[in-house]
């Protein structure tokens, strides 16, 4: 079946699966999520490929202390 829904209540923690740039999955699919152990970065699976959320986190923070975003 399909799981439409996820909650994670509490202060525990959620295990990503964690491995190197060559690691990664042969056949993704959108919106994977890994902890890039290689890079020290969660990524993401996207239409363009593979982007670290810390790239997209500091570009969103930049942006905000530019007034930008």
């Amino acid at each position: 079946g399909v799981l439409n829904s996820l909650s994670i209540d509490g202060t525990g923690r959620l295990k990503l699966p964690v491995g190197n740039t060559s690691q990664r999955p042969v056949s993704p699919n959108l919106g994977d999520l890994r902890f890039n152990s290689e890079v020290g970065s969660i990524e993401t699976y996207t239409a363009d490929g593979w982007i670290l959320l810390s790239a997209v986190a500091n570009d969103a923070l930049t942006f905000a202390l530019m007034g930008l975003y």
